[in-house]
């Protein structure tokens, strides 16, 4: 089961009102993000080189600056089975 199966409905800016809102938290974004990459990236080959620690760290309530959430800091492209 994934982190967080809507992710794919929404766009970046809307996936940084629901953390705002609290209605999901950075982390599971994130970890849905590495979910999709390592289920897709085999095939399609779009992440070379990937910084999943640095991602998890970062989605760390202690480690994020304080102040509104923003859109995620990496490309978001819906990725949906042909």
């Amino acid at each position: 089961m994934t982190a967080f199966p809507e992710y794919s409905r929404h766009d970046g800016l809307r996936l940084a009102k629901l953390v705002r809102a609290k209605q999901v938290a950075p982390a599971e974004l994130v970890e849905e993000a590495i979910t999709r990459i390592e289920a897709h990236n085999p095939k399609i080959n779009a992440v070379v080189y990937s910084m999943y620690d640095q991602a998890r760290a970062a989605a760390k309530p202690a480690s994020r600056a304080a102040g509104p959430a923003r859109a995620p800091a990496f490309p978001h492209v819906p990725i949906r089975p042909s």
